[in-house]
Formats: C-alpha cells, sequence, structure tokens
C-alpha cells in the first residue's frame, strides 16, 4: 500500500519489539510520521527456524511419511472454508501427518459473509479435540466479501474467542501485511501469527502485531511425497520450542481446585484415622 510505512528492525531484540507495539498504541501514526494507515515491521527470525509445509486437497493424497523423512518438522493442512466446505483430504491428511511423527496443524478460510458462529463450529467438528503435538487452530484471512474492516476485525476475534474458549489454545491468524494494513490496521488482540510473504530474506509483519510464529516464505514449493507445489514454512524458533508451543497452557485455576480438593481429601483421612485409633 502505497500510505503504509515500513520499518526495518530485523536486529532489534523481541521484548524491544514489544515495548515499540506499545509505543506504538500510544502514539498511533504519529510515531512514523502522519499520514500512515498503518507500518509494517521488517521482521527476521530470532534465531534457528523449523521446517514445515502447508497444503490442501489440492495437492491430492500425500505420502506423509516420505515428507516426513525430507526434513520437514511441521504441516499445516486446510480443514475447510466457509460454511459449507469441509476440504475432501483433511481427514486422510490429519491422521498421515501425526502417524509420521509429524506436528500437525489445521487451518480454516475465513468467508466474512457467513456466519461466524457456524464457521467457528464447523472447524471444531471437522478437527474435533487438540492435543501435545497440534499446532493451534489457525484462522486463515485474505478476503473482505465486501465487509469493513472493523467489522472483519470483529467477526476474527468472535471466531478466535469462540474456537479459543472450545479447544483451550490460543488461535494463529494467517494473512499478509498489505492485506491486513488494507483493512486499516485493526489490533489483533491475543491471536498470534502466521504470516505470509513470499520471496523475501526477512518477512513484512502488520503493525498489529510485534512478532511472528509461523513465516510462509513461498507458495511455489517442491516437496518429496507431495504432487505439485505446497506453502514452504518457518517456525520462528528451534524444534524444541516448536514442541514447546504445540503443549495446551496449563489451566492453573483446575490445577488450583484439584490441589486443594487433594489437600482436603488427605485432612479428612487424617482425622478419620486419628479418630479411629484415638
Amino acid at each position: 500500500m502505497s500510505e503504509s510505512c515500513y520499518l526495518a528492525v530485523s536486529s532489534i531484540q523481541p521484548n524491544v519489539r514489544k515495548a515499540f507495539g506499545y509505543l506504538r498504541l500510544i502514539l498511533g501514526g504519529a510515531l512514523l510520521g502522519a499520514p500512515c494507515l498503518g507500518y509494517a515491521l521488517l521482521i527476521c527470525p530470532d534465531g534457528a527456524t523449523t521446517q514445515g509445509i502447508d497444503v490442501s486437497s489440492h495437492n491430492g493424497v500425500i505420502n506423509w511419511a516420505t515428507v516426513a523423512s525430507s526434513g520437514e518438522k511441521f504441516a499445516i493442512a486446510r480443514a475447510g472454508d466457509g460454511t459449507g466446505f469441509i476440504d475432501p483430504q483433511f481427514a486422510q491428511n490429519w491422521l498421515g501427518m501425526n502417524a509420521a511423527g509429524l506436528i500437525r496443524g489445521a487451518s480454516w478460510f475465513f468467508e466474512p459473509n457467513q456466519s461466524v458462529s457456524a464457521q467457528a463450529n464447523l472447524f471444531l467438528s471437522t478437527v474435533g479435540s487438540l492435543g501435545v503435538g497440534d499446532l493451534p487452530p489457525i484462522l486463515d484471512v485474505e478476503v473482505t466479501d465486501g465487509k469493513s474492516g472493523a467489522t472483519i476485525a470483529s467477526e476474527i476475534q468472535q471466531w478466535v474467542t469462540l474456537v479459543g474458549a472450545a479447544t483451550g489454545r490460543e488461535p494463529l491468524v494467517y494473512t499478509g501485511a498489505a492485506f491486513w494494513n488494507s483493512l486499516g490496521d485493526p489490533p489483533a488482540g491475543s491471536a498470534d501469527l502466521w504470516i505470509a510473504n513470499w520471496r523475501v530474506s526477512c518477512p513484512n509483519v502488520p503493525s498489529a502485531w510485534t512478532d511472528w510464529q509461523i513465516w510462509q516464505y513461498s507458495d511455489t514449493q517442491v516437496v518429496p511425497g507431495v504432487s505439485g507445489t505446497v506453502g514452504a514454512d518457518k517456525f520462528n524458533g528451534p524444534l524444541s520450542a516448536l514442541q514447546a508451543y504445540t503443549r495446551p497452557v496449563p489451566d492453573t485455576n483446575s490445577s488450583f481446585s484439584l490441589l486443594f480438593i487433594a489437600l482436603g481429601a488427605l485432612a479428612l483421612a487424617r482425622r478419620r484415622f486419628a479418630s479411629t485409633t484415638g
């Protein structure tokens, strides 16, 4: 976009980038000079990255064992689109990724002119429960369907809230800097970012985020075991960090509740024992 601002921060440490993001919220466009509909941070990986791919039914039947042996560590499969389309290869891909030992993820193409709750519920019924080794839910945001940026941002947050509450995992949003800024650069809420920016050395990140989790750096990758080309992706961290990212965050409230129940039961048992031996 001609009025977007771009700032190279590839050498700035992550905590400084976050502070910069907070400052941006306070100063807005004045931070870089108005007029500015939104700027993009040029953010390189923090260090080591982990390689993965993303696929859909367009790739046909995939030999996931061959994909894994080629060096890929994770894969994301499209689960569906809108309120009425389930990817015909998703169920097979979902099982195949897991069987091959790949960290797996599921994405949903968002249609702003269709029911948000119906799209969220269809994602949940299609994918099922998520466990260790599964990426958080992913919402693919690429079209407006004639809706305003503010409306789309509100609908995205609805989907993220519904699916996040049902799965216990904070979803990711897949988008590009130019598209997101065309919406008016709305805040991203708590969703993490899967950024699309092809054939560049480092991705441009919408100013609503201060970092990215996954970067789709190509849409024309050729990978053994897959027909045609696929999206090529990098997780922003080593394999150990990716594995940690797939572990659900413990519910501390539930954990404390269980602890108190256990302590209460122990105290009751001790009193009963004392009464029978005294």
